[in-house]
């Protein structure tokens, strides 16, 4: 078996809306979850970014947006 090592640590985005992708995050996160996180991920020569983040395959801002009207 082999460890595969991703080479990133973090996603920027507006300050003010981090800590509610933090939330949605975590609870995708949680054991028994219905709800899906990922991450967008673009690949070029070897180098690799985050793009984006999904939560139910919806871009996270966008997903912020809805839930904000919640």
């Amino acid at each position: 078996m082999q460890c595969v090592k991703f080479p990133f640590e973090r996603f920027y985005m507006p300050e003010k809306l981090a800590p509610e992708a933090e939330l949605g995050y975590n609870k995708a996160a949680r054991a028994g979850s219905e709800q899906s996180a990922a991450a967008v991920v673009r690949v070029w020569r070897g180098n690799a970014v985050i793009e984006d983040l999904e939560f139910d395959g919806v871009p996270v801002l966008e997903y912020l947006k809805q839930n904000q009207a919640k």
